[in-house]
């Protein structure tokens, strides 16, 4: 009986210490969100995004914007005092490789309007988000 106590506690100690867990520490923000709407901060405008089936999934230090066209782009990501930095996009393509965005027209689409983007956060919930650029408010939900 001895003998079957030892054994089980040295294999319970080996899958403790075998185990390294790794975080990305964005806590909340981690996750899949549909972009729901579109608010403009110059001019008042609100463009509904419900139905353009626009994602953002925050993983790490990356961030994936995607839509129902198959249109898939990485950036890195950086947050500091609830202010995310999108920079580096890239159109993502396994099979091709992945090409650098040159022209932010192409980031237009998902609510980004630069290469380089500053989002404050503005709302995290567990299941709602709000961000905010220099002329836009972008209000997510949670996949």
């Amino acid at each position: 009986m001895k003998k079957w106590v030892f054994i089980w506690a040295a294999v319970c100690l080996t899958a403790l210490t075998a185990c390294h867990i790794e975080t990305s520490g964005n806590g909340r923000l981690d996750g899949y969100w549909q972009l729901r709407q579109v608010d403009s901060l110059g001019n008042g405008v609100t463009v509904d995004y419900a139905e353009r089936d626009v994602y953002w999934s925050f993983q790490h230090k990356l961030l994936q914007l995607s839509d129902l066209h198959g249109t898939n782009i990485i950036c890195r990501l950086t947050e500091d005092n609830q202010v995310l930095t999108l920079d580096t996009p890239c159109l993502f393509d396994r099979s091709e490789g992945d090409t650098p965005v040159s022209d932010a027209a192409v980031l237009q689409p998902f609510g980004v309007n630069a290469l380089q983007e500053q989002l404050r956060i503005v709302t995290l919930e567990p299941d709602w988000l709000v961000l905010e650029s220099s002329v836009l408010r972008l209000r997510f939900r949670k996949y």
